[in-house]
Order: C-alpha cells, then sequence, then structure tokens
C-alpha cells in the first residue's frame, strides 16, 4: 500500500483510460514502429514534461482464457449475428438481412443450427430485407432449441437496446471469440474507404449501450483497439447510436460474408489501420488510495 497519493487519469487515443500515480511506470516507444530498439520505461511524472502524442504504447496479443473455458451452447458466429441483426422477440426468433445478401446468409446459417432445424425465407414487403427464421416446422409450433438456449443466456425477449454478449462468450476461445466478431461485423458492421489511399475503415453500430460496451472489450481482447463514439440517428427513433471503429491485428478477419471480406481483403495489407494505442493527455483527479503492484511478466510491468 502506499497510502493516499496524487491520482491521475491517463487517456489514450482510442478514448480507454486509467487512474495511477505519478511513480507508475511505463513501458513506450518514441515511434510508431513495431520493432526496433525504442522502448524505453519511464515514470509517468517524466511522461507528462513530454509531448504524450510521441509516445506508443505495447499492444497485448489475444488473450487466452484457458482455465475459464466452457462449452458454448450456441455456436458463436450465429450468436453475432442474431446480436447484430437478430429479432429476439417473445413469440420467435428471426433474422433481418439484405435482399443481395439473403441467400449467402442463409447458407452460413443453415450449417450451423442445431439438428432437425431449417431456415424459413419471409420476404417484408415494405423495403428489401428478407427475414430468416429459423424453425423446426412450417406451421412454426414446434419447440424452437434456439429460443430455449436465448432463454438459459437470459437474452430471449431482448429489445435492441438490451442486448449484451453472455459472459461464456467473452471467455472462449480466441477462435470461437473471433468468429463471434465476425457474426456481429456480418450484420452490423460497416467498411468504408478512408483517407488514405485504397485504405479502409471498419466499424460496428448498436442501439445497445451494452452491447457496445460488450464488443469493445471483446475487439481489445483479441488483441486489437476499439474507439467508442455516440451520436443520434432519425431512423432508430432518436435513440442514441453507439458506433465502435475497430483497427484489428493482422492475422484477424472481421468479415465472412463475401461483399464485406471482398472489400476488406483488396485493400491488405498497407490499407488496413494497424492497432496502435498512444498516451494522449492527463488530468490530476485528487487524491486516492494507491496501491502498488506487479503483473506476472518477465518485466514486471
Amino acid at each position: 500500500p502506499q497510502g493516499e497519493r496524487e491520482i491521475f487519469r491517463v487517456t489514450f487515443t482510442d478514448r480507454t483510460a486509467v487512474e495511477c500515480d505519478a511513480e507508475h511506470l511505463w513501458m513506450v516507444r518514441t515511434k510508431n514502429v513495431r520493432q526496433g530498439p525504442c522502448w524505453r520505461v519511464k515514470s509517468l511524472d517524466r511522461l507528462m514534461m513530454e509531448h504524450p502524442r510521441q509516445r506508443y504504447l505495447p499492444l497485448l496479443d489475444a488473450v487466452e482464457f484457458t482455465a475459464a473455458y466452457q462449452a458454448l451452447p450456441l455456436d458463436p458466429y450465429l450468436l453475432g449475428v442474431l446480436l447484430g441483426d437478430g429479432s429476439l422477440g417473445r413469440t420467435r426468433v428471426e433474422v433481418s438481412s439484405h435482399a443481395n445478401d439473403a441467400e449467402e446468409m442463409q447458407r452460413r446459417l443453415q450449417r450451423l443450427l442445431p439438428v432437425g432445424m431449417f431456415i424459413r425465407w419471409k420476404r417484408d414487403p415494405r423495403s428489401r430485407a428478407v427475414k430468416l427464421i429459423p424453425t423446426q416446422g412450417l406451421c412454426g409450433n414446434r419447440p424452437n432449441p434456439i429460443a430455449a438456449i436465448l432463454r438459459q443466456l437470459s437474452l430471449f425477449g431482448c429489445r435492441a437496446h438490451e442486448k449484451f454478449i453472455p459472459t461464456i462468450y467473452k471467455l472462449a476461445t480466441v477462435g470461437d471469440r473471433a468468429a463471434l466478431l465476425q457474426g456481429l461485423m456480418d450484420t452490423d458492421g460497416t467498411i468504408q474507404y478512408g483517407r488514405g489511399r485504397n485504405s479502409v475503415v471498419i466499424s460496428f453500430a448498436t442501439v445497445s449501450p451494452q452491447l457496445a460496451e460488450d464488443v469493445q472489450e471483446l475487439v481489445q481482447l483479441l488483441g486489437g483497439i476499439a474507439k467508442l463514439s455516440c451520436y443520434y440517428q432519425w431512423s432508430a427513433n432518436w435513440r442514441p447510436v453507439w458506433k465502435i471503429q475497430l483497427r484489428l491485428p493482422d492475422w484477424l478477419e472481421p468479415f465472412r460474408l463475401e461483399r464485406k471480406a471482398y472489400r476488406y481483403e483488396g485493400c491488405r495489407p498497407s490499407g488496413r489501420l494497424s492497432p496502435v494505442r498512444a498516451l494522449k493527455s492527463f488530468q490530476s483527479i485528487g487524491v486516492k488510495l494507491a496501491q502498488c503492484i506487479q503483473v506476472d511478466a518477465p518485466d514486471g510491468l
């Protein structure tokens, strides 16, 4: 224990923040390069006297929760699709898909459904959307295994602004978490051209604040960067819409849907925005009790 110390809030370029005292040690580098003998260990007190945007921090590799792994009741990609464009209403479960993607989405989801289930189509006459309804009977009156699993996960009946990622999926293997992210991005993810030549910017949008925080955590635990912002949109009945801009490691493909994956692949590798986190600002937030800790790593940082 360090007793009462002056505490600072350190904010990073991805809009995350942490609190520490002036003696806290940081490993930083002076240039945004992946290799090279430029890493230095400096105290926060010293860093506050330097230009913060010139101090970059190391990023973690994808975190593997080996001790916490449990068998998943539903395929992670399928769950991602349901969290993105799924209606988890009190009567039935269905997925909305653009007409141009409906056939491919049907093929992908059909392989992941519980045994005996199939996808039923329902076109929306008011738009170009297609409803993909997992069912076990033509009349839809048989028990729905997906609905039962969603009840176990406390997701069945959740409206769009109430959705979240269950803890069991946050602690799944790296491959399962990547599949979950792909399901989310194939539905509510977008890919746009950036400022640079052949560069792209990928993002995810949701009206659920909890799902936005969960996706941000999911990306960070996969070794990426997720910058969270909020805006209001009339098509969402003026609810706040949470947008997460993603920067992913090279090994992680964010899309399975051919239309989006083709566009993303076309900008490899220089067009992609690599994950990077830098110090942005420091702010004193008063005096608090402080505790010095050491992590299980060779450098203790």
